[in-house]
């Protein structure tokens, strides 16, 4: 497994989400963008993602070591 590297998931639908949700269990930081504010605000109060947006931000893509 990758170690100490940050992810940005596009899109946090059934596969995005489940990705999320998979490598926060291995305590990696994870970054969102989807279209949807409903879907960010439930991922960020669940502890699912670390940061998200629902526009496309240049600053959340560079933190970012895969997208």
């Amino acid at each position: 497994m990758i170690k100490d590297k940050s992810f940005l998931i596009v899109g946090l639908g059934l596969l995005g989400g489940s990705i999320a949700m998979g490598l926060k269990k291995w305590n990696h930081k994870i970054y969102a963008i989807d279209i949807d504010k409903k879907a960010i605000d439930y991922a960020l109060s669940e502890g699912i993602i670390d940061e998200g947006s629902t526009d496309i931000d240049a600053q959340l893509i560079g933190k970012a070591d895969v997208i």
